[in-house]
């Protein structure tokens, strides 16, 4: 009778000890099932991301640049810089060999909501930290109506900023232009094809 007892009780022994492993099992695949923390992206969402040529294609460069537009030397073009919370990539095309003139983008992809508070923050504070950076005023910026959520030009750096979704995207268009205004106007256009591309 007492190794009857023994039997059964090194038996129920076992048996919980196998419950509390096909537990433990369980609950590290559920775990691992879960959505991503706030702060990673799945490989699933990281696919749906524009790269910054992907939306400013050579067909765009070539309406502002002419048919000779080619994709720019510098080895920032179409290149991606991947963070925790933000994708940044740059664009750039030229009039070629024989023209002085350029288009470049850059595009700033929030991947979770504090990747799009960064976009928030920076886009309202660069025209100021690049002037402190250089040691310049402020410049007086100018603000564009009609185009992404919010849009600022910036006459000190000739640059175009745009905000969208909420800060989705912080979109900067840059070019070599003389004249501000049609600086101004050139660049608008551009950037509304691109921000088509974005939302296809």
């Amino acid at each position: 009778m007492s190794n009857k007892k023994t039997i059964f009780a090194a038996v129920f022994i076992l048996a919980v000890c196998a419950g509390i492993i096909a537990y433990l099992l369980s609950s590290n695949d559920k775990n691992q099932n879960t959505q991503p923390a706030n702060n990673q992206v799945s490989s699933e969402q990281k696919s749906s991301y524009k790269s910054a040529c992907d939306v400013f294609t050579l067909e765009i460069a070539k309406q502002y640049l002419g048919q000779k537009a080619r994709p720019g030397d510098t080895k920032a073009s179409n290149n991606s810089t991947e963070g925790d919370n933000v994708i940044n990539s740059t664009c750039l095309y030229d009039g070629g060999e024989d023209s002085l003139e350029s288009r470049n983008i850059q595009v700033t992809t929030a991947k979770n909501a504090t990747g799009e508070q960064w976009n928030r923050d920076e886009f309202e504070n660069s025209p100021k930290e690049t002037a402190e950076f250089s040691g310049e005023q402020a410049p007086n910026l100018i603000n564009i109506d009609n185009l992404g959520e919010k849009a600022f030009w910036n006459p000190q750096m000739g640059q175009l900023n745009i905000l969208l979704g909420n800060g989705k995207y912080w979109i900067i268009v840059q070019g070599s232009i003389k004249d501000q205004q049609s600086q101004i106007d050139k660049h608008k256009e551009m950037a509304i094809q691109i921000l088509e591309n974005i939302n296809k």
